[in-house]
């Protein structure tokens, strides 16, 4: 069973269940990559000092220039794999997966974000 998606569908009034899409980094953290790292305080520091500031600001905080040096360029692009869930089950079927590519694609360009994906 494949999920009822239309590719003629207004992707934006589809709406799936709260842990239906799975969406997984490609890229991780430095503090992923470390025994011990602790991720959710590196998140809120990435939250707190760098989303939103201006580079002089960036250059100026210490801690948060720091951590933009550690995260490199590869983590300033979003690089992410995604699947979804049929009756609470991950889809195994490529196919299917690949036959829905579009819709999804749209759905977490609109999710993910600022601006409206509507091809």
């Amino acid at each position: 069973m494949t999920p009822n998606l239309n590719p003629k569908e207004d992707t934006n009034k589809i709406k799936l269940q709260p842990d239906s899409l799975i969406v997984v980094p490609l890229i991780r953290l430095p503090s992923e990559t470390i025994d011990g790292g602790n991720v959710e305080a590196e998140k809120e520091l990435i939250r707190t000092k760098i989303i939103g500031c201006d580079n002089k600001t960036l250059f100026e905080d210490k801690e948060a220039w720091a951590l933009l040096c550690k995260l490199g360029g590869d983590l300033m692009i979003n690089a992410f794999a995604c699947n979804f869930k049929i009756d609470g089950k991950v889809n195994q079927d490529v196919v299917s997966l690949k036959s829905h590519q579009t819709i999804e694609n749209n759905m977490l360009i609109n999710r993910f974000s600022r601006g409206r994906r509507t091809t």
